[in-house]
């Protein structure tokens, strides 16, 4: 991916500083290209010629390094912005590094900012650090001038931002740069526990979080480090459960939980789920999600989608039975399959974190572009897993999009 390497300078705990350098880090001109390469490259150039946005980024990607084409970086531009143009977030980040670079077109860092900003704004995780360091930094912000006539630039206070919201989706270059603010209470208070948490967040992927942490360690003392350990579990629970939606809530809108009671205990699958619902909730009756599950099992086993959800919901959390992710995948998938969101969502999440299936980026694409048509959050992450996926990938998740929405009309067709 086309995107800026983060380096330190010889203080451990300096601030984060760009090497341009190694962001741009080319391939070899004109490398040399399998027989199959040369073919996607050629139906690359066709798509993109069409006004295909991924292909357009892709192309723009082959001109820059010199991959099975001339290097020529202003026709990189040209590509980039044709794709950019037309929204597509990795483009938009792409094109924003080529004007802070001078690659292929003069240097701007306002039209950098310009560009990281549209991509940011879609949620991707590349597009928030790089505007993060942008106002970390002072390129191309609007300057604040002070009492004594001197022009600030930098704005670290937006620059935690834009890094809060990159690190929030577990982007580790985020939480590194997070974590220097913290530590050094640069637009932000300074606190070294939160600072050992992003770290400790970050450490699995990057190199600067695992050189950090250690030295981190060493000038904190035993409690402040166990703070740390449970400040970092939280902030990693947050982040799940944003991603998971929670069961459907439905309950006692037209009768009392004796009437639900009586017309459950005749096999009625709505009332069963919403005795369920009862149960979880406390309405009408003490709470008892063991109760629940039982209702919910049986409203799900007719076949009623809001049960086979809260059913799978309550798999994935461990509530009222053992936390099975296998079963909840299960049970979400039925779900899914007559229709409901929220169950597509979920489903989507499970495949993308490979919890309960095989890991699956198409798949999530798949259920999270089904569930995406009226959910929010299924859209956001769908932007950001378009922008890490390949042309064909994407493809490949449409097509299983359109089988699913198939399979789900001949469901719900009486």
């Amino acid at each position: 991916m086309f995107q800026y390497k983060k380096t330190m300078n010889s203080n451990v705990f300096g601030y984060l500083v760009f090497a341009l350098t190694s962001l741009l880090a080319l391939a070899p001109l004109n490398a040399a290209m399998t027989p199959e390469e040369m073919r996607t490259l050629e139906k690359d150039k066709m798509e993109a010629e069409k006004g295909d946005r991924v292909a357009q980024n892709v192309l723009g990607d082959c001109y820059r390094t010199g991959s099975g084409l001339a290097k020529d970086t202003v026709q990189a531009v040209s590509w980039y912005r044709k794709s950019a143009d037309q929204g597509y977030a990795k483009a938009q980040n792409n094109l924003g590094a080529c004007y802070e670079g001078g690659i292929g077109v003069a240097q701007d860092y306002a039209q950098a900012v310009f560009w990281y900003r549209k991509a940011a704004e879609q949620g991707l995780a590349d597009g928030q650090t790089n505007l993060g360091v942008c106002f970390a930094t002072g390129k191309g912000v609007t300057k604040d001038i002070t009492q004594d006539g001197t022009g600030v630039a930098k704005d670290t206070i937006e620059a935690v931002s834009w890094y809060r919201k990159s690190a929030e989706q577990g982007f580790a270059k985020a939480q590194v740069n997070l974590g220097y603010c913290y530590q050094s209470g640069d637009g932000v208070k300074k606190d070294t526990v939160a600072a050992y948490a992003y770290w400790k967040l970050a450490e699995i992927t990057n190199d600067d979080a695992r050189h950090n942490l250690p030295i981190l360690k060493k000038m904190m003392s035993t409690d402040e480090v166990t703070s740390g350990e449970k400040r970092a579990l939280e902030l990693q629970n947050e982040m799940d459960s944003r991603k998971t939606k929670k069961p459907e809530s439905t309950a006692a809108s037209f009768a009392t939980f004796e009437e639900f009671r009586l017309k459950a205990e005749k096999n009625d699958s709505e009332a069963q789920y919403k005795l369920g619902v009862c149960y979880a909730n406390g309405e009408g009756v003490a709470k008892d999600m063991a109760q629940a599950v039982t209702w919910y099992r049986k409203a799900a086993e007719q076949g009623f989608a809001l049960a086979q959800y809260n059913l799978g919901f309550c798999y994935s959390h461990g509530e009222g039975l053992g936390k099975d992710q296998v079963q909840a995948a299960r049970w979400y998938r039925k779900a899914a399959a007559l229709g409901l969101t929220n169950a597509q969502y979920n489903l989507g999440n499970l495949y993308y974190r490979g919890e309960g299936v095989a890991k699956d980026e198409v798949e999530a694409y798949a259920y999270w572009n089904l569930a995406g048509i009226t959910d929010e959050d299924a859209r956001k992450n769908l932007a950001i897993l378009e922008n890490k996926m390949t042309r064909d990938e994407v493809a490949s998740g449409q097509k299983r999009t359109k089988e699913l929405q198939k399979e789900i009309a001949a469901n719900l067709r009486y």
